[in-house]
């Protein structure tokens, strides 16, 4: 599933917002999480972000018996510069359980702004439930960007 969001705003105050730590963590806690860590180590070819989030989610019966209650996420992430836009990917694990939430992004400037292009994929290693909970999780993933892109925009006013 992709997604595409536009901002009246340059590429480098997004990017500064999306790859800052203490913005990072204010949004997670802003959204819901019970806890946030982040941190991020630059090195001279990319920016990695390491994330750390226990979130209460309300979960469906079949997925809810798989990860129990307050699951807790870790995400690294890493950007690139590429000529004049931000490219990256995060590899997103579930406390121990057998599976991966793989996303991809971009961030490109426009004439009035810039653009966030953001897919995620899983792969869900459990019988049976695996196909099913994949698709659930690339749903709630495209829900939780929609959220994470209206509070950025809240924070820029726009």
């Amino acid at each position: 599933m992709s997604l595409k969001f536009t901002f009246p705003v340059d590429i480098e105050s997004i990017y500064a917002l999306l790859t800052d730590p203490d913005f990072l963590v204010d949004r997670n806690v802003a959204l819901g999480d019970i806890e946030s860590e982040c941190e991020a180590e630059e090195t001279a070819s990319k920016l990695l972000i390491k994330m750390k989030r226990t979130r209460d989610l309300d979960l469906p019966a079949f997925l809810a018996n798989v990860l129990g209650g307050n699951p807790v996420f870790n995400t690294e992430e890493q950007w690139r510069t590429v000529k004049n836009h931000y490219e990256g990917s995060s590899t997103t694990t579930v406390g121990g359980q057998p599976g991966t939430v793989h996303t991809e992004f971009t961030l490109s400037p426009t004439r009035k702004g810039c653009e966030y292009q953001i897919s995620h994929n899983a792969k869900i290693k459990i019988p049976i439930v695996g196909r099913k909970v994949e698709k659930y999780i690339v749903s709630k993933a495209a829900e939780d960007v929609k959220k994470e892109m209206y509070y950025l925009r809240s924070v820029l006013g726009s």
